[in-house]
């Protein structure tokens, strides 16, 4: 069971393929049956056609014998060497149970005396009888021949569909059912730990919760409330710092504090003896405030606080562009201080649904499965799932770097955020962006893996902040692009651990649904506006269980999803995109089709159904065998294996919509004609077969 991951991606996957092994069983029983039928009533043939030959034969042998006798073994021999001619035998094919079987026709080997070759005169009628007995015993020969061949290989058949019948009863079935069950038991026990888990720290909430109510009695809650009329506590300086967990600093003693408003934190242990915080709960007269560069070198007793009174801001301008800045929105290249041209609260707000405007303007990214199938448009939300070890980041750079609109006299602008990268991975992009010469048009936030976890907090906030203000303000087009969404979700567990918070699934805070969708509906079109945000996210499935909260929220909030597989990624197809578990857009094509080409959507459609056809009849040939199939199943699957060679794998070279659309008639050509379900004026039209005839007669 080493191999298995107990996810519940897997438990769907194996029971899958338990119901496809039963499938394949019980058809694999019917053939046999029908093959020992077949098998039988061959016997029968072949015993007939035995007990034929026999009796010629003895006919034969009685008949020379009597030659030989009267005539004299002279005159036969003489007779034997005048006799010429030759067997002629029609072979042809035929099929049983798609098994493969010579027929064999022959003309009768009997011949008129006159055709043997030897003389009438001096030959006797007894050899003549001789000569016709044994052109039967030659006739029955070539009949049984026939017939034992067919029994041979319907018999190898039979032991082959047999021995396939044990392995799925025996072997494949039973192996798939313990995987199941142990499957099952480790998310049992996973249950079971995240439920004793919630037990022991709902009694240890219960149990601050008593103590609590004893530390603050009437007087102190009476006492606070008179230092606060007329103070200006905004300003006041604090030095009662209770406890420090992770990022997370618990202040007490402290009054009219609000929720999000920012502390400036003075500590002479600490690297520059200035940091910055945001409160995240308060609660009396305590306060939780998140520390955005950690809390290293933060000590309980010299550390003073000063809360400022305002919320978290970020300095936006057009002169961000070309610039390198950490998770926080502060320069991380060497081009100095950025001159703000407007402050902007970070935190933001979705956009009001009834003021969105509905997409329909499209951006080509040049990868012809995300073109084709998960078609991006402006104003839209489009999820990348990738598994650990998939060439993400490569996808990523590349769509950076060839994404465009169709109106080149609207601004575009790409606004990037990573979240605990590498520095490798942080080299790769930047090199990556340098070489293909965007650097120079994003703006790229940047947090490291080594970076504070609050600052991981901030950075798609402050992403979609400045996305916002080029949007909306200067009524560009932004594409937001956001990765690694699963760190950012780490961070957010994090943090929620060290407050100590009762946790949800798989121990990520039960708010996490409702904090990234804060981060998501910020983008789209709002009415009005001539600018608009995109969002291009990317996220690493952990163990590729798709059923994981990361996953499972992220499709949730997202339009369109886009899943990198591990299967193709084996067969060197980069990029290496399923389009099958997430369906083409209809809605969306439907939208765009007077944006690329009015066979977008119907090919489209084609297409997907032809390939998942294909996929199906790979996962039928383990059971039956490519024998098994007919001509039009083995055009599928050389249809599925040309789609991927030629339309899903796209090395380097960028691709417009028209050429993507180009390339899907070619793979579809591959299908016959007669069965395609599109319309036949799109078929005269687009079809290769028929622009090579119409360019016969011009030549």
């Amino acid at each position: 069971m080493e191999e298995v991951h107990p996810t519940r991606t897997e438990l769907l996957i194996r029971k899958n393929q338990i119901g496809l092994a039963e499938q394949g069983r019980d058809l694999l029983k019917e053939k046999r049956d029908a093959l020992l039928m077949e098998f039988m009533k061959v016997m029968d043939e072949a015993v007939d056609c035995s007990a034929r030959l026999q009796k010629a034969a003895s006919a034969a042998t009685f008949s020379l014998a009597i030659a030989k006798a009267v005539d004299g073994t002279a005159t036969l021999r003489s007779a034997a060497m005048a006799t010429k001619g030759r067997v002629e035998l029609e072979i042809s094919g035929s099929s049983v149970m798609g098994i493969p079987i010579p027929e064999v026709e022959k003309k009768s080997v009997k011949r008129r005396t006159l055709s043997r070759g030897y003389g009438v005169t001096g030959i006797s009628s007894r050899i003549n009888e001789t000569a016709e007995c044994f052109e039967e015993e030659i006739d029955r020969v070539i009949e049984i021949a026939a017939s034992e061949t067919k029994l041979r290989r319907i018999g190898d058949e039979v032991q082959k569909t047999r021995r396939r019948v044990n392995a799925l009863d025996y072997i494949v079935v039973p192996m798939l059912s313990e995987q199941v069950k142990y499957i099952q038991m480790a998310l049992d026990e996973r249950e079971r730990e995240d439920l004793f888990r919630l037990k022991k720290v709902k009694k240890i909430l219960e149990l601050k919760k008593g103590v609590q109510k004893e530390e603050f009695p009437m007087e102190a809650i009476a006492l606070a409330a008179l230092r606060t009329k007329g103070a200006s506590l905004s300003s006041a300086e604090y030095k009662t710092i209770k406890h420090i967990t992770g990022p997370l600093i618990t202040v007490e003693d402290v009054l009219g504090i609000a929720y999000g408003e920012i502390a400036d934190i003075y500590s002479p242990s600490s690297d520059n003896g200035h940091k910055t915080g945001q409160v995240l709960e308060t609660d009396g007269d305590k306060a939780v405030i998140q520390v955005f560069e950690g809390t290293q070198g933060v000590d309980v007793e010299n550390t003073k606080l000063v809360f400022s009174g305002e919320i978290a801001k970020l300095g936006v301008s057009r002169n961000m562009m070309g610039r390198i800045l950490n998770g926080r929105g502060e320069p991380k290249d060497n081009g100095g201080k950025i001159i703000a041209e407007k402050m902007m609260d970070i935190t933001g707000s979705p956009i009001n649904p009834s003021a969105r405007a509905k997409p329909s303007d499209f951006i080509e990214t040049g990868i012809s499965t995300i073109d084709g199938f998960s078609t991006l448009l402006r104003g839209q939300k489009l999820c990348i799932f990738s598994g650990s070890g998939l060439s993400a980041n490569e996808l990523l750079t590349q769509v950076i770097s060839q994404s465009s609109i169709q109106d080149k006299t609207q601004d575009f602008a790409i606004v990037i955020g990573v979240m605990g990268i590498s520095h490798r991975e942080a080299s790769f992009f930047i090199n990556s962006f340098e070489k293909s010469g965007v650097l120079n048009n994003v703006v790229f936030f940047l947090n490291l893996a080594d970076d504070p976890t609050s600052e991981r907090l901030l950075t798609p906030r402050c992403v979609m902040t400045v996305a916002e203000y080029l949007a909306f303000e200067h009524d560009m087009h932004v594409l937001v692009v956001l990765t690694d969404m699963a760190n950012y979700c780490e961070a957010l567990r994090e943090v929620s651990t060290a407050r100590e918070e009762v946790p949800g699934r798989r121990g990520y805070p039960g708010y996490m649904h409702t904090d990234m969708a804060t981060i998501y509906e910020r983008a789209g079109c709002i009415q009005g506006k001539k600018g608009s945000i995109s969002q291009l996210v990317m996220l690493t499935v952990p163990d590729d269980d798709m059923t994981h909260p990361i996953a499972d929220l992220s499709g949730y909030v997202t339009e369109t999803q886009v899943i990198l597989s591990r299967q193709l990624h084996r067969k060197v197809i980069y990029p290496p995109i399923d389009i099958l578990p997430t369906p083409p857009r209809l809605r969306n094509l439907s939208m765009i089709a007077n944006k690329t080409r009015e066979d977008h959507q119907p090919l489209i459609d084609e297409l997907y159904s032809a390939y998942a056809r294909g996929r199906e009849l790979r996962g039928m040939i383990a059971i039956f065998g490519e024998k098994g199939l007919s001509p039009i199943d083995n055009s599928y699957l050389k249809f599925a294996d040309e789609f991927e060679s030629r339309f899903v794998c796209q090395t380097g070279a960028r691709r417009s919509i028209t050429e993507t659309l180009d390339i899907g008639w070619d793979v579809i050509s591959k299908l016959p004609v007669e069965v395609l379900r599109m319309d036949e004026k799109l078929i005269k039209k687009y079809h290769p077969s028929n622009k090579t005839e119409s360019k016969e007669p011009a030549s």
